[in-house]
């Protein structure tokens, strides 16, 4: 590819792209030595810390800060000296009249001389004229309200290392031949991203509304996944005087995935964020449960496939332990346990009333009920301690004055002093004395003592208290489901339990607990990015929004993919209306990126066998490709050639990554002997993908794509939902070759 020097506009874009790399690399000496200013500081500032000198804790937290935005700068800059800019704009303003343009890239830069805009950051507001404009009319939203105008030019540009290979004019938001170059590229083992190509649906999702929570139903390939990391570097950049990388958390759905996006905010030019799976989370919220084992969602759903037999009982009481019901179970334990935190007493020092009980329920259970139980019993605290740094000098006194009296008395018994009399005022002064100790060292222990019950066990303690009691579990639920059903619950879940360990149809109710007791102290979340959210259970997402406070979240899936349903969501209804009060921004991705018309064609003609009406079909962009190869085999051993010539073909073929992907884990195994080992097989442990081929079972594909991919037996799968969904599933994850093998 070479640029044509004979377009008109070729020696104006490569001297205007010469100029950008200048600045640009003055930009970045200027960072290298500001930085380099910077670490030196704060390597002095730590050497010599002195915690006791405000001023000088002030400053390190200052430099830190802006030393982590330096060295994002700088990196975004080194970045930019590859490919400064890729798009531009030029729009008249109505109320301006004069044209301006726009080049359009990942980060800002301005001339030092006039402060000229060189590079748009493709997030600001402006950008949205390339992502969702045409040429003629068009408008975008500014802070200072709606900018209309025209767009007379949208152009854009190839380029490598630092060299213009050629620009194109455009129209919408990207061109057929640049959109085709990107989704025909190969793929290597990471996500990458898409700044380049966003498409109008997929920008109306990157820029939705913060404060409101975003539901989104993408189709396989529509890049829900890259989408939500956009988002989150747009919003960083709309919001940063309200936002940082670690107010936001990313919850993926394991730790390979979370390797496969990693290169994803970083090229973005975002540190930082707090990424992690629900599993994870959980055990760092619950911090006295870090050594809970967490059995793998993957390990029940390989049970289920292998034992079809106990499938539906054990998916039932995965979709009882994810559900909101089962949450009003867990909460009406919960006050059970408050209504016996307080001793069924008046708070007394020795006989003395210091504070009647009634006025210490009315404290804990109704004017305190807002608060954690820990920070309740503190209040409570506080209120006890007022009560008796008040009260027991009134007290001592009052012994006092009752002993005088006394003493008066004995006095008006005699006559005159004598030895007896003296005997009994001193026996007398020595009972007050000694009452007067007594109570003091009551007094010193008397709160701890009466509050004892407030003393808190772990939520995994607890909640093992309540699954081993049947009785107890059948009353509190007996609205919910009957006692059969709850001994079915209890039976599949106390074996679990004694092991200590949990399911993470578990963890909600665990995260409940603890959140109802202790509250949450550490994380200060200001939005959240649910990624393969059909497979989180509404608990899951209440306990997610009672922890942040707020109804701030991204929430992205695929029903169409919803192999964990029997703890996920069945319709987005359940999180729109019922977690989220129709607070929700509802949003649709039926557009697919991924795969090619041929493959997606045969991938929707598995998915309509659920007859899913409330879920389109993906649709796939026009980018043609080989035909789906189908091989039927006579045996395993032929299925395994098949296997081997498919992958043979990939390879030579000049494809970077390749899956086979089976039913289950075991058949994984089975087929890796068969092919001779030498290809990886993944189980779901693991905690990244080296590229290249790799076996796996379906469900650990979800989330991932590939060059090519091979479905090792797909007679294998039968007509139940979860084998439906599991064949969408391997089918969808190749972007440019599939091929089918099935034996019989």
């Amino acid at each position: 590819m070479a640029l044509d020097m004979l377009h008109p506009d070729a020696v104006a874009e490569l001297r205007y792209m010469e100029d950008v790399l200048e600045r640009l690399a003055v930009y970045r000496a200027r960072a290298v030595k500001q930085k380099a200013e910077i670490d030196t500081s704060v390597t002095y500032s730590r050497k010599h810390f002195n915690s006791d000198n405000t001023e000088q804790f002030i400053e390190l937290t200052l430099n830190l800060s802006r030393q982590d935005w330096l060295d994002q700068r700088l990196k975004m800059a080194e970045r930019s000296l590859q490919k400064p800019y890729f798009t531009r704009v030029d729009f008249t303003a109505d109320e301006i009249g004069k044209n301006e343009t726009f080049y359009i890239g990942k980060m800002s830069l301005m001339r030092d001389e006039d402060d000229a805009l060189l590079i748009t950051d493709w997030r600001a507001p402006v950008s949205n004229l390339y992502y969702e404009g045409r040429l003629g009319r068009a408008a975008y939203d500014s802070p200072d309200g709606e900018v209309t105008g025209e767009i007379t030019l949208k152009r854009q540009y190839i380029i490598e290392k630092a060299e213009m290979k050629d620009f194109f004019d455009i129209d919408i938001t990207a061109s057929d031949d640049f959109l085709q170059a990107a989704l025909g590229a190969s793929k290597d083992k990471r996500l990458k991203d898409i700044v380049s190509t966003i498409q109008a649906e997929q920008n109306r999702v990157i820029r939705a509304d913060m404060v409101r929570p975003l539901v989104v139903q993408g189709a396989a390939g529509g890049g829900k996944t890259t989408i939500a990391l956009h988002r989150i570097a747009y919003l960083l950049y709309n919001f940063e005087k309200r936002l940082t990388p670690k107010n936001i958390m990313i919850l993926a759905p394991s730790r390979f995935f979370l390797s496969y996006i990693s290169e994803v905010l970083p090229d973005l030019g975002v540190e930082n964020v707090f990424q992690t799976t629900f599993a994870d989370f959980a055990l760092e919220f619950m911090d006295e449960e870090k050594n809970l084992i967490v059995k793998p969602a993957s390990e029940k759903l390989a049970y289920m496939l292998k034992n079809p037999e106990r499938a539906a009982v054990v998916a039932r009481v995965s979709t009882v332990k994810s559900s909101l019901t089962f949450r009003k179970v867990i909460d009406r334990y919960v006050e059970e346990l408050i209504a016996g935190m307080l001793p069924d007493e008046d708070f007394t020092l020795g006989e003395y009333t210091l504070m009647p009980q009634a006025e210490l329920l009315r404290l804990f259970r109704k004017e305190y009920a807002f608060l954690p139980v820990e920070k309740r019993a503190g209040e409570v605290r506080k209120y006890l301690s007022a009560a008796l740094k008040k009260q027991k000098p009134e007290i001592f006194k009052q012994i006092q004055f009752a002993c005088d009296f006394r003493v008066d008395m004995i006095k008006d018994e005699y006559d005159e002093d004598c030895d007896e009399r003296r005997a009994r005022i001193a026996a007398l002064m020595d009972e007050r004395d000694a009452h007067i100790a007594r109570l003091e060292k009551q007094s010193k222990d008397v709160i701890r003592k009466y509050l004892r019950k407030t003393a808190l066990s772990s939520a995994f303690k607890y909640y093992k208290v309540l699954m081993e009691d049947s009785e107890k579990l059948a009353r509190l639920g007996e609205d919910i489901l009957d006692a059969r059903e709850w001994d079915a619950v209890q039976k599949l879940t106390v074996p679990t339990l004694k092991k200590k360990a949990v399911e993470e149809e578990d963890l909600a109710a665990l995260m409940h607990i603890h959140f109802r007791l202790h509250g949450n102290e550490y994380y200060d979340l200001r939005h959240i990015v649910v990624d393969e959210a059909q497979d989180v259970g509404l608990f899951q997402f209440f306990v997610l929004r009672e922890i942040m406070g707020s109804d701030s979240f991204s929430i992205l899936g695929d029903l169409c993919q919803g192999i964990y349903a029997h703890k996920g969501v069945k319709d987005w209804s359940g999180v729109t209306e019922r977690v989220f009060k129709n607070k929700a921004v509802f949003q649709t991705l039926t557009q697919s990126y991924r795969t090619t018309v041929e493959i997606m064609d045969a991938a929707n003609e598995v998915i309509r066998k659920l007859n899913l009406t409330n879920v389109p079909l993906a649709e796939p962009v026009i980018r043609h490709g080989e035909p789906v190869s189908f091989t039927n085999c006579t045996g395993e051993k032929e299925a395994a050639e098949a296997v081997r010539k498919a992958l043979d073909a990939y390879t030579t073929d000049g494809l970077q990554s390749m899956a086979i992907i089976c039913r289950t884990p075991e058949e994984c195994d089975v087929l890796a002997k068969r092919l001779g080992g030498g290809i990886p097989v993944l189980h779901g442990t693991e905690d990244s993908y080296g590229g290249g081929a790799t076996i796996m079972p379906a469900y650990l594909s979800k989330g991932l794509e590939f060059d090519g991919v091979i479905v090792a037996d797909a007679a294998r799968y039968t007509d139940e939902p979860l084998d439906v969904k599991l064949l969408y599933i391997a089918m969808t994850r190749a972007l440019h070759r599939l091929a089918v093998v099935r034996v019989g």
